[in-house]
């Protein structure tokens, strides 16, 4: 079957402060953004959109909320922004998970009614060093979002794309580029042999130094190479010894070492993770006193998955609990919290499903809540509710072609002619909208995601021979409906949104859940 991976730029969304064309200063802003910023992003493969220059009857507040939406890349300018601005800025922040770098004026007093103290920030000056500057920092920010260190692979990459990533690999000073050449190589060809030696250069090349970000990019490398776990460990341990005061590698250690198939691994992560937020559990009780930031919460969840993974559910369970006390409106918590009941059975499963249920209203909620949620449902034979969380799985994880395997799984199981006894029993009807055709169509969509690997493909072979359908019908519906084209991000957000929108409940919806209980809507806590 052809490529149906999407080439089309990516999009940014600039925001600027409004001026009128006479203001004092409406040309400086004008000039910051087209002699400044509007270059750079384009020169980095961006389609490039200012607020309020769009040329459509749609309102500017619509434009707004629509572009920080869906923008790959905002930049906002906070000065003398108004306050609706900055509350959609937080829900993008909050929902949408995409890069956002937010520009403030020196030149203003670095005055803004947004706390941007948590986010990715620039302070600049109006004076040409000072647009200069600005151009450095945000390439260096940008370069960081275009190439994470767990997406480094540049086999998809057309050759200005390479061009403009050695570029941004200079600007960065980062690992010398045929050192990154030879280590993508390696891992592409599954060659440890290779890899090591890449590794040996890294950390020995006399004339480079390497920072806590370039071990922390090798690691995610010598990760996908899957053979390499000793040499993930080592490059860690070689980090940690150079940086021992870098949350970065510490939070790659914690995770190494919290999904380890060695038992001593795991108990280290336990340790290292109640050592460093004070946590003390005595008879599965816990005491947590040190546990202030979204960070600490994630190191938590990390830690968790090691206390289960070793049947340890009472002391997770006791973590949670103490969590719940002060953190009962973060998806995170509230996710795992549900997860610990559901094995130490101390509570229903209505009080489990409940706990998802809310976390899924928080601000915070986030693929993994949605995914475990769903597979909660699933093993109680609620399908039409598992595949309604799968679909707003998928609408958080766009370009995760994970979410939409799981859906053609899902929806096959549903639908598939071998369960007659499962549909007799279910609540909820099957909408007449959940057919062969969605399974299809995810299996596509799934295909088409950056990151489509062979686990994807075993899910997505089982789900057409739950539905008895061959390969061939799979590529002629292909042909038919892309003719052979590229699926691209906008059609996966417009099938999986219109097939949401038409079988959303209470489970997922807020909205529909307080006006199904008459409650009023209290303010979400940020």
């Amino acid at each position: 079957m052809q490529s149906r991976k999407n080439k089309t730029l990516r999009t940014a969304f600039v925001i600027m402060p409004i001026k009128a064309k006479n203001a004092s200063d409406y040309d400086t802003y004008q000039n910051i953004y087209t002699e400044s910023i509007k270059p750079l992003l384009e020169e980095m493969g961006y389609s490039v959109l200012k607020a309020g220059d769009a040329k459509h009857s749609i309102s500017v507040n619509k434009e707004l909320a629509l572009n920080l939406l869906k923008a790959d890349l905002v930049i906002a300018d906070l000065t003398s922004l108004n306050p609706n601005t900055y509350y959609r800025l937080d829900i993008r922040f909050k929902i949408n998970g995409s890069p956002t770098i937010l520009l403030l004026n020196e030149d203003k007093g670095i005055s803004s009614q947004f706390d941007s103290s948590n986010y990715p920030t620039i302070a600049y000056h109006t004076s040409r060093d000072g647009q200069k500057s600005l151009v450095t920092n945000l390439l260096k920010l940008i370069s960081e979002f275009n190439y994470p260190y767990y997406k480094i692979d540049s086999e998809d990459l057309e050759p200005s794309e390479k061009i403009s990533k050695a570029i941004i690999d200079v600007h960065r000073n980062l690992v010398p580029d045929y050192i990154i050449q030879e280590a993508e190589k390696a891992v592409s060809d599954k060659d440890l042999r290779k890899f090591i030696e890449c590794v040996q250069n890294f950390t020995t090349l006399d004339s480079f130094k390497p920072t806590d970000r370039d071990y922390a990019l090798f690691y995610d490398l010598s990760d996908k190479i899957k053979e390499g776990s000793t040499v993930s460990k080592a490059i860690l341990d070689l980090g940690l010894e150079a940086f021992p005061e870098s949350e970065r590698l510490f939070n790659l250690h914690i995770v190494y070492l919290s999904t380890s198939s060695r038992q001593s691994e795991r108990n280290l992560a336990k340790k290292h993770v109640r050592d460093k937020l004070k946590i003390e559990i005595t008879n599965n009780e816990a005491q947590v006193h040190d546990v202030n930031t979204l960070g600490d919460i994630d190191l938590i969840s990390w830690m968790l998955d090691a206390y289960h993974f070793d049947g340890e559910h009472n002391g997770a369970l006791g973590i949670t609990s103490s969590l719940m006390k002060k953190f009962d409106d973060n998806a995170v918590v509230l996710r795992n919290h549900a997860r610990a009941l559901e094995k130490t059975k101390k509570e229903s499963i209505a009080t489990i499903l409940a706990l998802y249920q809310r976390a899924m209203f928080c601000l915070s909620v986030d693929v993994t809540t949605a995914r475990w949620y769903a597979a909660t449902l699933f093993e109680q034979k609620r399908l039409v509710d598992a595949t309604e969380v799968l679909l707003f799985s998928c609408l958080l994880g766009l370009d995760d072609p994970e979410n939409f395997s799981r859906l053609a799984n899902v929806v096959s199981n549903l639908l598939q002619p071998s369960n007659p006894i499962l549909v007799r029993k279910m609540v909820r009807p099957i909408p007449n909208i959940l057919n062969n055709t969605v399974v299809l169509e995810a299996i596509i969509l799934s295909e088409s995601c950056e990151e489509f690997s062979a686990k994807q493909r075993f899910l997505n072979e089982k789900s057409l021979r739950n539905i008895g359908i061959p390969k061939e019908q799979l590529n002629n519906y292909y042909l038919d409906k892309y003719k052979g084209g590229d699926v691209s991000r906008p059609d996966r957000n417009n099938f999986i949104s219109e097939l949401y929108e038409n079988i959303k409940t209470d489970i997922t919806s807020e909205e529909i859940f307080i006006k199904n209980n008459k409650i009023p809507k209290l303010k979400k806590k940020k």
